[in-house]
């Protein structure tokens, strides 16, 4: 059985440890769950049918409708946001910059941290080996007669494969919408729209995710800091030069006195 709340509190403590893999890896593994809930209902499509169960066949539905609205999910999508737009304003290395750095460093520490990265590479081999060992050897009959199949091997247990997106803001914004759609009367979805639309450039959306913050709670520090950064960001942008930029100019001064400052 999936221990969500584990899982969550595992991601969270990785992405304050800094560490974005293992973060990704926890909180996507939430979504998956509810990933596999929602294929598993397919199943009783036809089951409930054939059995005439229909209460219990419309409230599945319900169930189903409402699923990506629970509150584990909430948490896992906006912890998957927060690690990509993470990794977006902190982009990973490349192994040519790594280069370059270990080549400013003397001889003797450039020798001692190639060490350390051989014996790390080397201990996660044996460990990936060891365990695939350990699956293979616990095949064994069963009372029937029959042979369990091994479990499947992790190849990313620490998520490595998972930072290394080109577009970390597009990965987060198919989480974001399934907020929208589903947690919109939160006031965090409307939180992590404008952080990730601040980033994107995407000036309309992020005075659209303003608005609403200012709509659920106009009290809140959040809603309130999010006003004053989205303002001062537009007051420090060049004058408008193209057609759109006009028009998004025109949109944003005729909308400035409905709002409170």
């Amino acid at each position: 059985m999936q221990c969500m709340w584990y899982e969550l509190a595992s991601g969270e403590s990785y992405f304050r440890q800094g560490d974005l893999g293992r973060a990704l890896k926890n909180f996507l593994a939430v979504e998956k769950h509810y990933t596999d809930m929602t294929e598993d209902q397919f199943d009783f499509h036809s089951y409930c049918l054939r059995k005439m169960t229909l209460r219990a066949y419309v409230s599945m539905l319900k169930f189903q409708d409402r699923l990506h609205a629970h509150e584990y999910f909430h948490k896992a999508a906006a912890g998957a946001i927060r690690c990509y737009m993470k990794l977006h304003d902190s982009p990973l290395k490349s192994s040519a910059e790594e280069n370059d750095e270990l080549s400013k460093l003397p001889a003797a520490q450039r020798k001692k941290l190639r060490q350390k990265q051989k014996k790390a590479e080397a201990r996660a081999k044996r460990e990936a080996e060891e365990k695939q060992e350990d699956e293979t050897t616990s095949t064994n009959s069963s009372k029937s007669g029959k042979k369990q199949q091994a479990r499947p091997v992790d190849l990313d247990p620490h998520g490595e494969k998972l930072v290394q997106v080109e577009d970390p803001l597009a990965e987060a914004t198919k989480y974001l919408k399934l907020l929208q759609n589903n947690s919109s009367d939160s006031l965090e979805t409307h939180i992590l729209s404008f952080e990730l639309n601040m980033r994107k450039q995407k000036v309309l959306l992020a005075f659209q995710a303003v608005k609403q913050l200012i709509k659920l709670d106009e009290n809140n520090p959040d809603s309130h800091r999010s006003l004053i950064r989205f303002f001062h960001r537009i007051n420090n942008l060049p004058a408008p030069a193209t057609d759109s930029e006009k028009l998004i100019w025109n949109v944003l001064e005729a909308e400035r006195p409905d709002l409170r400052f």
